[in-house]
């Protein structure tokens, strides 16, 4: 049963300026001008001081076990809170926290209907007050206390719809049914969302994806969330799982994402507006689609790398079952998935069908992202889908046993990577073309490879036109791995820095490692190039050794290739006298 207020003219006048204070925040905020943009909340935080004082007296005049007194007092931490609210939002944190502070410790009882929703509203803004200043502890105590504030609340009173702040102030009006026990579970959503930011700042992150998911399950039940956003988190989410080798999941999230699109699509069929306002939208949506592409692309990819370490290395990858077992049962049991989740496996790829089917389902999101991302509109996102087309290619090699058909991926991914390079001015896109040029040497020599080896393993000679070949694969290997080496040297000294940025260690020694596997490899018959090729050869590897001994982070970084380039040097020296 509501609570019955004292209906005298003070109620009556709270009521108008708690009304007033609503448009102005709700309605009024929207249109103020740039040049003053907190207007609107300035004069709501004006009458709410108002209210504040009112009520002040109010309860200065009765007596504590008065009826009246609890509710009045539910009242003031309501209007105290506000002011909390609009203080920080206006970008006065402290005086805000001093606000709140000022609510939270005049409620009396935080498990009382009249309060328990402005509680965890508080607990809530202190959360993000602290979080806001980097401090995830503070912010997650005072979010964890909201949590087991609505907890203990659902337990105390599980059939008692608690009082909103309108509740408490609306004069002559009838309790909206249920509208506090919606309330309280949108507040405990926004609890989830906050806490799963928190735990994300804490470095938690298997509790942070699951207040992440459990924020997404909150909205679908309530129907309380805007669909591009909800497609995104969701989208986002896959990813996490998929790092964490749980690809049913993975799935299941990207399911979600593109049902919710889709929902979201049709729905704006029947949309009403301008022709601006609906456009925009439907930017939006293809937008926002092909992110989601995207992601399904990053799932298709890792997955078919992921079954090919598995296939070269059995042990390489270990599931980490005790540790994310509370992951393993993240489910939108609301939503019918089916049609989704049936276009792609969520296991390990075995048999080369699999693996085909899963790169044509990949294929399909990659060329759909790339209708939105164009290389004239969005040039750096069209080269990252390039790339992953390329990555594409390469992991269902793997499943390839004929070395034609190898050499045809490879010469597929070859032809992506140049057509986009050739459009690119380095000036503007140095980055994007480094790392174009290094996965064009790679792809050159891994060609070079397949052919070099049917060479060497022939009984047959080989023809002229073979060896041509191979050579011709070394010289374009070579010249993609120089063009790479030279976009790092310092434009002063045309040379390579003495200390190298941490992110270009590995790709510069990995590119010297090539180069040195190249130069060895390049067929002729002339002795003295036959000595020009060993000695590029043995400085390429003498430069990744010489780098590994002046760092640490290097050697341990490429311990292996260290290891091997000692021994080709020493190699290369016994072949060097030979000649």
């Amino acid at each position: 049963m509501r609570m019955i207020l004292r209906r005298g003219r003070m109620e009556s006048e709270l009521w108008k300026k708690y009304q007033n204070v609503a448009s102005l925040l709700e309605e009024e905020s929207l249109k103020d001008p740039k040049e003053e943009p907190y207007r609107s909340r300035y004069k709501a935080k004006n009458i709410l001081l108002e209210m504040e004082s009112m009520v002040t007296k109010n309860l200065e005049n009765l007596d504590p076990s008065h009826a009246d007194h609890t509710t009045n007092t539910a009242m003031l931490a309501a209007i105290l809170m506000q002011i909390g609210i609009i203080s920080i939002e206006t970008e006065e944190p402290s005086e805000g926290e001093e606000y709140l502070m000022k609510a939270f410790e005049m409620i009396t009882d935080h498990l009382d209907r009249r309060f328990v929703i402005n509680s965890m509203h508080i607990r809530n803004h202190l959360g993000i007050l602290w979080s806001q200043r980097s401090e995830s502890s503070k912010a997650q105590t005072w979010l964890e206390g909201s949590e087991k504030l609505y907890e203990d609340y659902k337990k105390r009173s599980p059939t008692e719809s608690p009082l909103t702040p309108q509740e408490l102030f609306e004069v002559n009006g009838e309790e909206e049914k249920n509208h506090g026990s919606r309330e309280i579970e949108r507040v405990h959503t926004l609890t989830k969302f906050y806490l799963a930011q928190v735990y994300g700042s804490l470095k938690d992150l298997l509790r942070s994806a699951i207040y992440c998911h459990e924020t997404l399950r909150r909205q679908l039940v309530c129907g309380e969330y805007d669909s591009i956003d909800w497609a995104l988190n969701s989208a986002t989410l896959s990813q996490f799982f998929m790092e964490r080798i749980l690809f049913t999941q993975a799935r299941h999230h990207l399911a979600a994402a593109s049902y919710i699109l889709e929902k979201y699509e049709n729905s704006l069929k029947d949309m009403t507006g301008t022709e601006e306002e609906i456009e925009g939208k439907k930017e939006e949506l293809r937008h926002r689609s092909a992110d989601v592409s995207r992601c399904w692309a990053k799932y298709g990819i890792f997955l078919l790398e992921y079954s090919t370490n598995k296939l070269c290395s059995p042990q390489s990858e270990k599931e980490k079952e005790t540790e994310d077992g509370d992951l393993k049962d993240l489910w939108f049991t609301s939503l019918d998935l089916s049609k989704y989740e049936n276009e792609v496996l969520a296991c390990e790829l075995v048999m080369y069908e699999d693996a085909r089917q899963t790169f044509l389902f990949t294929q399909r999101h990659l060329n759909k992202a790339k209708e939105y991302y164009s290389l004239e509109c969005h040039a750096s996102d069209h080269v990252q889908v390039v790339q992953d087309h390329s990555q594409l290619f390469k992991h269902l090699t793997a499943f390839e046993n004929d070395e034609d058909k190898q050499c045809k991926m490879i010469k597929r991914r070859i032809d992506l990577l140049q057509d986009v390079l050739k459009e690119l001015n380095p000036k503007y896109y140095l980055h994007a073309c480094r790392q174009l040029w290094f996965e064009l040497g790679e792809s050159y020599h891994d060609i070079m490879h397949i052919k070099f080896q049917r060479v060497k393993g022939s009984k047959e000679v080989p023809t002229p036109h073979a060896l041509k070949k191979i050579n011709f694969l070394i010289e374009q290997s070579i010249a993609n791995f120089t063009h790479f080496l030279d976009s790092v040297k310092e434009n002063s000294t045309k040379e390579l820095p003495e200390v190298l940025d941490e992110e270009m260690i590995k790709p510069t020694l990995i590119a010297h490692f090539y180069l040195g596997r190249l130069y060895y490899k390049i067929i002729t018959q002339d002795v003295n190039k036959q000595a020009e090729n060993m000695n590029k050869s043995y400085t390429c590897f003498q430069y990744l050794v010489d780098y590994c001994n002046k760092s640490d982070y290097a050697k341990e970084l490429l311990s292996e290739e260290l290891n091997v380039s000692k021994e080709m040097m020493s190699l290369l020296q016994i072949k060097s006298l030979q000649i």
